[in-house]
């Protein structure tokens, strides 16, 4: 496949993905305050609906093949990197655990799994993580301008302050529109992308 085919399919899940974790980031947000911590005790905690749910796993799925299609566009320019490769891998644990997650909860718990904040947390900083290492990457490879770069990097660590029982949820939102922007601009540039000869030296970076 050629780059710019290649940038096309990631400019286009880049902005489906980023408009379904905005639209579901708002949506949660309205829903009732939840709890946190001892609060528990004593107060409900904010679930998600099952439209929400669809969206954000629709936003996961799409997020990540963009993000697949910018590291490949990265790979073959030579600037991947050991950052963008601990990124990828720390992307994919952190999003294996947040699945394994949900899919005990729903089969087992009904969905009130008690132990389910000792797989989101790492789960979700594991992906915010590795989020950002691919947002530095894309940054230093300069593949896209400085802003979207910066823009998904900023986006993947705001994701660590998000807390999906109270109105910080809405910290998510940035990471979003980061994407749709990323995504644009794929888009836009799709026709300038070639494929050139890697540069070795490069990959040691």
């Amino acid at each position: 496949m050629n780059d710019a085919r290649i940038a096309s399919y990631s400019g286009v899940c880049a902005v489906l993905g980023g408009i379904a974790w905005v639209t579901a980031s708002v949506i949660h947000a309205t829903q009732p305050r939840g709890c946190v911590g001892d609060e528990c005790d004593a107060l409900p905690m904010r679930n998600a609906t099952s439209g929400t749910v669809l969206l954000a796993s629709l936003a996961g799925v799409m997020i990540v093949a963009s993000g697949a299609g910018l590291l490949m566009l990265i790979k073959r320019r030579g600037h991947l990197g050991r950052a963008g490769i601990f990124g990828a891998a720390l992307c994919a644990f952190g999003l294996a655990v947040l699945a394994l997650a949900a899919i005990v909860q729903e089969l087992f718990y009904e969905g009130d799994f008690w132990l389910m904040p000792a797989f989101v947390v790492p789960g979700v900083a594991a992906l915010a993580v590795g989020l950002a290492l691919v947002g530095w990457a894309v940054l230093r490879s300069r593949l896209l301008p400085t802003w979207s770069g910066v823009s998904l990097l900023a986006g993947a660590l705001l994701l660590l302050g998000a807390n999906e029982q109270t109105a910080a949820v809405l910290l998510a939102v940035p990471f979003g529109l980061a994407w749709v922007a990323t995504g644009a601009t794929l888009l836009q540039r799709r026709n300038s992308f070639t494929s050139p000869a890697p540069d070795a030296g490069a990959q040691a970076a």
